[in-house]
């Protein structure tokens, strides 16, 4: 969901919870919803903070079996410092983007890398993790994924194609490692700003199979 109208301040002070009452109240139990994914294009963190706090406070109140998290964007993180892109110029500590457990049910994040880096390897995949795996206990996910982007009026590279099927597969992998992690991963198959992220080569569509093939069972609660 977006903030109506921008107005993170007016949300913040209760003004639109009874939209937000009426948007969650009918959701099946366990629904994951977010509100405003990717904040750290949009406003300072503390901004976004007060309003996400006020809607997890509304929403779970009116209906206490969805799962309520925060939607990051990685492009954001940098060695202790976030923000400067977007219309969020001005960058924050990290500590400024964390809502805290009480306003959480999980964390996840959306994040892309345009000619492909291992999770593992990504300075910005892992700024947001290590703090969010340091500070939180709450389950870790992620929104949004994209490996290798064919630029706009460009074409596809054979290469950097098959290198995306290897880290599809890595990348699999090393999370399966991480125990707080809970597999939910959904890959951008479609264009953006940077290109087509969409797996057009057998490889790729294998591996992305694959992953989705196996799963993970999350356990109740998560």
């Amino acid at each position: 969901a977006g903030v109506p109208n921008g107005d993170y301040a007016g949300l913040a002070a209760g003004r639109y919870d009874a939209t937000i009452t009426s948007a969650v109240q009918s959701l099946p139990a366990g629904t994951r919803c977010t509100m405003n994914h990717e904040p750290e294009n949009d406003v300072p963190g503390s901004t976004w903070v007060s309003m996400f706090r006020r809607f997890y406070t509304v929403a779970k109140a009116a209906n206490p079996l969805l799962r309520i998290g925060t939607a990051h964007l990685t492009y954001g993180w940098r060695n202790g410092a976030v923000g400067g892109c977007g219309n969020n110029t001005g960058t924050q500590p990290p500590e400024q983007w964390d809502v805290g457990d009480a306003y959480r049910d999980f964390s996840a994040a959306d994040t892309y890398s345009v000619r492909g880096q291992a999770l593992q390897d990504d300075p910005q995949f892992r700024a947001w993790f290590d703090f969010f795996n340091r500070v939180s206990s709450k389950p870790l996910g992620i929104a949004e994924y994209g490996q290798y982007a064919v630029p706009p009026g460009g074409s596809r590279d054979p290469a950097l194609e098959a290198k995306r099927a290897s880290l599809i597969s890595q990348d699999a992998a090393w999370l399966a490692q991480q125990p707080r992690f809970r597999g939910m991963w959904m890959v951008w198959n479609g264009s953006g700003a940077q290109g087509n992220w969409k797996l057009q080569d057998q490889a790729s569509i294998d591996a992305w199979r694959s992953v989705a093939g196996n799963g993970r069972i999350l356990a109740a609660g998560t």
